[in-house]
């Protein structure tokens, strides 16, 4: 039953691993690539996590020095350090220009 605040069951499968030499190359290959590729996603969401929480902190720190009376040149370099950190974490710009017009 969903919700009823319980623990969901986990199921353990059994893995057979092969005997035979090249399948058993195969089936590391691959256990290993399913490995690489969960390391991959969590340090994606870590490093957008990082990147969500500086760009929260620059915004506060851009509010507070409004409050105090920073000049609008000092506010328009605190965004441009924002979007330039948007521009290179999620839109990924740096690796368009080093990958060429693989776009």
């Amino acid at each position: 039953m969903v919700g009823d605040g319980r623990l969901p069951r986990v199921v353990l499968e059994r893995v057979v691993v092969p005997t035979e030499p090249m399948a058993l190359l195969r089936w590391r290959r691959e256990q290993d690539e399913e490995r690489m590729a969960v390391a991959r996603r969590v340090a994606a969401y870590r490093s957008g996590a990082t990147v969500l929480v500086v760009l929260a902190a620059l915004t506060v720190f851009e509010y507070v020095m409004n409050l105090v009376g920073i000049s609008v040149f000092g506010l328009f370099v605190i965004a441009l350090v924002k979007a330039a950190i948007i521009v290179h974490y999620f839109m990924h710009v740096a690796t368009v220009f080093a990958a060429g017009d693989g776009h």
